[in-house]
């Protein structure tokens, strides 16, 4: 089986959801011992890149990284228009998981996501209108496209 987890998140430094990542994508490692293929991907800046590869070392996963200017502006760019599929950037799988950070089309295989933040969607008065609207899109529309 081939798992593509998006780990965009790991191109800051590590906190809360980065330290999530991380444990969680060690135990995959862990659990999988081998047998199915891990990918790590991310399209991140220069500067994320780097931070991304010294957050998974010693993991046993391949990591894919796409270093782009404007990396945020482009993930959600990529949400948003539903197109080009994910295969096409990393090539067959079975599953992907992806992040609060992007939701990205996909032509097969399991649909997997994680909310980190539910302080928009239980609490919306408590952020402001920009994280409401950042998390609003995926938890209303693209968390239901969702297999798990």
């Amino acid at each position: 089986m081939r798992i593509v987890f998006d780990v965009s998140p790991l191109s800051h430094p590590l906190l809360g959801i980065g330290n999530y990542i991380r444990g969680s994508l060690g135990g995959l490692a862990e659990a999988a011992a081998g047998k199915h293929e891990i990918v790590a991907f991310a399209p991140t800046s220069l500067k994320g890149a780097e931070r991304i590869r010294a957050a998974l070392a010693g993991l046993d996963l391949e990591l894919r990284t796409i270093r782009l200017p404007f990396s945020h502006a482009l993930r959600t760019g990529w949400s948003m228009a539903g197109r080009p599929a994910a295969e096409r950037i990393v090539g067959r799988f079975d599953v992907l998981h992806f992040s609060d950070w992007m939701y990205p089309p996909q032509s097969r295989g399991v649909r997997a996501t994680t909310i980190h933040d539910l302080v928009p969607l239980r609490f919306p008065e408590g952020v402001t209108p920009r994280t409401r609207a950042m998390h609003t899109r995926k938890y209303r529309n693209t968390a239901a496209t969702c297999d798990a």
